[in-house]
């Protein structure tokens, strides 16, 4: 079956239009994690520069990687909170 040129208009713009937007969000993922690996002050692993080219290249992967390491009780640092009950509830 050949592909008509209208259909490969079609075809074309939803495919520049998935490459916008996927390069739209790893440069947003790529932000924030170097924002935050900055704030922290020290990045586990890696520098925060190199977070940040990682996730350009690695998307959503790459800052599922840095959540675990970082933010989850994977990692030692995070302490688990104490959850204290109220009076007004017992």
């Amino acid at each position: 079956m050949e592909i008509g040129f209208f259909e490969a208009i079609i075809f074309g713009f939803w495919s520049f239009f998935f490459v916008i937007v996927v390069a739209i969000v790893h440069i947003s993922f790529a932000i924030g994690i170097y924002r935050d690996a900055k704030q922290r002050g020290s990045a586990i692993f890696v520098q925060p520069e190199i977070w940040l080219i990682a996730t350009l290249f690695g998307g959503i992967i790459v800052t599922t990687a840095y959540w675990l390491m970082h933010h989850s009780r994977l990692n030692p640092a995070v302490g688990v909170r104490q959850v204290e009950p109220h009076d007004d509830l017992l």
